[in-house]
């Protein structure tokens, strides 16, 4: 069962969800409402953000072998 953007209340929640979705402007708006928790640990920050910038990666290669 896919997680709904409202329910993503824990990093591995966070996680889960980065995999599941390809809607970029649901995923923006969760990730930006998740790294405004002051208790989020720098390397959390990190790994979030590395997890993002690995999810548009596959989306854009996702949609470059969709124009082939």
């Amino acid at each position: 069962m896919a997680l709904k953007p409202e329910d993503v209340e824990t990093l591995p929640d966070l996680l889960v969800f980065i995999k599941e979705t390809s809607n970029p402007k649901v995923l923006r708006d969760v990730v930006a409402r998740f790294l405004l928790n002051p208790l989020l640990s720098d390397n959390d920050r990190d790994l979030v953000k590395k997890k993002v910038r690995e999810k548009v990666e596959e989306e854009k290669r996702k949609k470059d072998e969709l124009k082939k």
